[in-house]
């Protein structure tokens, strides 16, 4: 890599914290979206935990709402990303509520999520936007396009390269949303109803 040239890691934090701090200037903690003048939207739907954060990738320690995602049925999941390095996967099973991160332990890519039927996946949804609901699997359930690694629906490894299981995080109910907060880690076992 040419010494002047910044990696993709490089160029997404020093963009990712320029352009936080701007909107950071002007907020009040509530989620807006502003614009530049090249057309960037940086759009805000975090606030910040008071927890210690995953400790690994770039996974901010920020709480996310999910709007609606309390709607879910038993068997259903959303994939929602803050934006490439921070993401959180909400699942409902027959025990209730419980979300993990949707952040590849092996090398940091946002993970994907099985569609309704599991013919296809569901991306990465942009910057503060979640998928459509899928489908929650028995076997693999999430997926790292970036190098092929499966994690079953409790976050489990099924296929490497990655070793680590994806982290189970907080959630709490508020009304119809979920809030996930990426800063606590939770135990797998964690639901909530």
């Amino acid at each position: 890599m040419h010494p002047l040239k910044p990696n993709r890691r490089q160029f997404v934090l020093g963009t990712g914290s320029a352009v936080a701090g701007a909107a950071l200037l002007g907020c009040s903690g509530q989620s807006t979206a502003q614009t530049t003048d090249a057309g960037f939207s940086a759009a805000l739907c975090t606030t910040r935990s008071t927890g210690h954060g995953l400790n690994y990738c770039l996974v901010e320690p920020v709480e996310v709402r999910l709007a609606d995602a309390a709607t879910l049925a038993v068997g259903q999941v959303l994939l929602f990303n803050v934006d490439d390095s921070t993401a959180v996967i909400v699942a409902r099973d027959d025990r209730g509520f419980y979300a993990l991160s949707g952040i590849c332990t092996h090398q940091c890519c946002v993970l994907t999520i099985c569609d309704g039927d599991c013919t296809s996946l569901f991306t990465n949804p942009g910057n503060c936007g979640a998928t459509p609901r899928g489908r929650l699997v028995n076997g693999a359930a999430f997926f790292c396009a970036c190098h092929g690694s499966e994690f079953g629906a409790d976050g489990s490894v099924l296929t490497g390269p990655a070793t680590e299981a994806l982290p189970a995080v907080t959630v709490r109910r508020e009304g119809n949303d979920l809030v996930a907060d990426l800063g606590k880690l939770a135990d797998p076992e964690f639901r909530i109803t």
